[in-house]
Order: structure tokens, then sequence, then C-alpha cells
């Protein structure tokens, strides 16, 4: 009965997920476009140190990939930060 449930709510996510992704590719929306690369670098910076923390290393992969992507792509990062 749980494994039912699960998939069911797994399901309802997965067809969501399209019609959200299928409306906004109709209404001309660039659902794929990055603006800003700096933001990966700084998500990577803090998910390392929480992986490290809670011995979760999947927190530490992700976060070693955002920052290798967000430091690849520094050429990118946009200039008009409001601080």
């Amino acid at each position: 009965m749980e494994i039912r449930l699960i998939a069911i709510v797994i399901l309802i996510v997965l067809v969501l997920s399209l019609v959200v992704f299928f409306v906004a590719r109709n209404r001309g929306i660039d659902t794929w476009k990055i603006d800003d690369y700096r933001t990966f670098f700084i998500i990577g910076a803090v998910f390392i140190p929480i992986g490290i923390a809670t011995d979760n290393w999947t927190f530490s992969i992700l976060g070693l990939i955002f920052l290798i992507l967000g430091a690849t792509n520094k050429d990118k990062y946009l200039d008009n930060q409001k601080v």
C-alpha cells in the first residue's frame, strides 16, 4: 500500500513538472537560459562545508560540481550586482 502511494505521488509530480515545462515553452519563455553563473559558485561554496559537517557526501559532491561550474564560467558573471 505504501509503495503505491509513493509511486502515485512521484507520478503526479512528474506530470505537473512536464505541464509547467510545456506551458512555459509554448509561451516563449526560455527555460534553459542561465543568467548568472556566480550563483552556482556561491551555492557550491555553501554546499561543500554543509556536506562535510553533516557527513552527507551528496551535498559535498553537488557543491563541488556547482563550484566547478561557476568557476569555469567566471567570464559570464553579471556585473550589475546590488549590494
